[in-house]
């Protein structure tokens, strides 16, 4: 086995669609995207915008197997950057052979050669598994808590008093 890492580029579109319906069902099993409405999306957010958000993909011999999500975040520590993890996703079949630490350490790779003065990232609380990976890795786990409002509550979080 040889996990290798990169950018994602134009050309891994299908690669990105089908791990994100993947991410999708394995989080959101109500409904991920149609896959051509994923593939827009991506195409969009990932390199036809100016938003800051990028992929990283790791390959296991060639194939696409596992992709990080990342952008970046101001202002962090002494009002430099830091970058968000957004998501680290591997495929199930591909769970247990070391891609989502290679994932990390090309996050971490990313951050620092791009000036960020660190990288955060959250986890669900019922995600053992992946918090076992991120403490085995070293990252320090923060005593913060995620406040979130959804589309379906911007209108009714907009109303005047």
């Amino acid at each position: 086995m040889t996990v290798t890492t990169r950018r994602a580029e134009p050309g891994d579109l299908d690669d990105l669609v089908r791990l994100s319906l993947g991410m999708e069902t394995h989080y959101e099993p109500d409904g991920p995207p149609e896959p051509d409405e994923a593939a827009a999306r991506l195409k969009q957010n990932l390199f036809e915008s100016d938003i800051g958000v990028s992929a990283i993909l790791a390959f296991d011999d060639g194939n696409a197997a596992g992709v990080a999500f990342i952008c970046p975040l101001f202002p962090a520590d002494r009002l430099g950057t830091s970058l968000y993890l957004k998501d680290v996703f591997v495929s199930a079949g591909m769970r247990g052979r070391g891609i989502g630490r290679t994932l990390l350490r090309a996050v971490i790779r990313h951050a620092r050669d791009n000036g960020h003065t660190r990288v955060d990232w959250s986890t669900m609380s019922s995600n053992t598994g992946a918090q076992r990976l991120y403490r085995d890795f070293g990252a320090r786990q923060q005593e913060q808590m995620m406040f979130r409002v959804l589309r379906e509550d911007f209108a009714a979080r907009l109303e005047e008093d």
